[in-house]
């Protein structure tokens, strides 16, 4: 836990659950706020079938909306953002509406050769490549 907590600056908490069989059980949980910061450290090495088990956890009201922006030069996802005012803002685009645009077209091609961006929204993930 303190490996999740220190390298890779996960909120988590060990709980202890005493089985019928009288043992301990020790389980650590990961906060809600710190599932996108998993999702990014996992994702890469999941069997994409198995994707949904950590994006359904994004699910809650706190993390509609978010953008996530997939570098496909590095094969990596670069990070969630909260809004695509703030994607644009971090990766020096002119302006936000080249992700709204990405998006709503359906854009098939990265931008300039290199990001991809995708919408979650709750529960439903739309990936847009």
């Amino acid at each position: 836990m303190n490996v999740l907590i220190i390298r890779y600056r996960l909120k988590c908490i060990l709980r202890l659950k005493k089985r019928q069989n009288n043992t301990i059980e020790y389980m650590i949980y990961i906060s809600q706020g710190s599932m996108p910061s998993l999702l990014n450290i996992v994702s890469p090495f999941m069997h994409s079938s198995m994707l949904y088990k950590l994006k359904s956890a994004l699910s809650s009201p706190s993390n509609r909306n978010k953008i996530e922006v997939t570098d496909v030069k590095n094969n990596t996802t670069i990070f969630f953002y909260d809004s695509m005012h703030e994607a644009a803002r971090e990766l020096n685009l002119p302006n936000h509406m080249i992700i709204y645009n990405y998006i709503k077209n359906n854009q098939q091609k990265p931008y300039k050769g290199r990001y991809t961006f995708k919408k979650i929204n709750g529960l439903v993930s739309q990936k847009f490549l």
